[in-house]
């Protein structure tokens, strides 16, 4: 009786393995796609050897949910190709807090401007523990951002419709939350998006953080995504920060991640300068515009 049970466990886990290999094979070699760098077009004409940060971005990836791999649960896969739009694990609700813990530790979040959510339930969740300040500190508006939501390759990736974002997380109906009265119809990306739909977002999302006029911003948002926006694959709920320059790209700035609220301050002052030119070499140059 135990060989046949050892027998069993041996071959789950070799389904398991082989189900792994294989859907990591499939998300890393297209979660990173060739077209990449097309999306990296100058704001301004600069050069990339003299690119400069004119925006302070910090990213953070939801929390653990329940299709992300779990090696102690075989049938992880499940909620991958049936769960729509899948919640946090409960190990991803303390992931959450953690990084609630690291945000407020650094003083991060009364300097945050904004804070762009995507309406994908795990990342609502994820920023409605990490991204809430306490009474005593000033709340930076939490707005759902369509363009930031993942990339739709699996059932899990695919978005909800308002009226059940509504009923499962009414909060983000009112203040600091925004923006659900901007979702419609099938806001979420097509199912099984392509790298140039993907890389499109992409660059729609980071010419809209450079028209606003927010220096320093929040992005909650996805693996696939984020590894699209700035070329890493990001851990879950593991706040980073990063550097969207004046050639377009978004790149991971470590040594800003163990600075407190007041030293980000005085980096974002000097982005203020920078962007003044960009924008004045604007007027002769021609503009940077998103892939169409």
């Amino acid at each position: 009786m135990q060989g046949a049970v050892n027998a069993v466990q041996s071959g789950l886990g070799f389904l398991q393995s082989g189900l792994l290999t294989g859907l990591h094979t499939i998300t890393m070699g297209i979660a990173a796609p060739a077209s990449l760098a097309a999306a990296e077009q100058p704001l301004s004409g600069a050069a990339s050897s003299d690119a400069r940060a004119i925006r302070m971005v910090l990213l953070l990836r939801h929390g653990q949910a329940e299709h992300n791999p779990r090696y102690y649960n075989p049938l992880w896969i499940l909620h991958t190709m049936l769960g729509r739009d899948t919640p946090l694990t409960p190990r991803g609700i303390e992931q959450a807090h953690e990084a609630r813990s690291c945000v407020e530790g650094f003083g991060w979040l009364p300097i945050l401007e904004n804070i762009y959510v995507s309406p994908l339930q795990r990342t609502i969740h994820t920023a409605s523990i990490a991204c809430v300040a306490s009474q005593e500190l000033r709340q930076p508006p939490l707005e759902l951002c369509p363009l930031l939501a993942e990339r739709n390759l699996f059932i899990c990736d695919t978005g909800s419709p308002v009226d059940v974002i509504l009923s499962r997380t009414p909060y983000v109906a009112k203040g600091p939350w925004c923006g659900v009265d901007q979702l419609t119809g099938e806001w979420w990306p097509p199912a099984m998006e392509g790298d140039d739909q993907l890389m499109r977002r992409v660059s729609l999302l980071k010419k809209s953080l450079v028209d606003r006029p927010e220096r320093i911003v929040g992005c909650v948002g996805h693996g696939a995504f984020f590894r699209a926006l700035c070329g890493v694959k990001l851990p879950n709920a593991v706040p980073r920060w990063a550097a969207l320059r004046t050639d377009g790209s978004v790149v991971l700035k470590p040594e800003w991640d163990a600075l407190d609220a007041s030293s980000l301050l005085e980096i974002s002052k000097q982005l203020a300068d920078v962007d003044e030119r960009v924008q004045s070499q604007s007027q002769s140059a021609a503009p940077w515009n998103p892939i169409l």
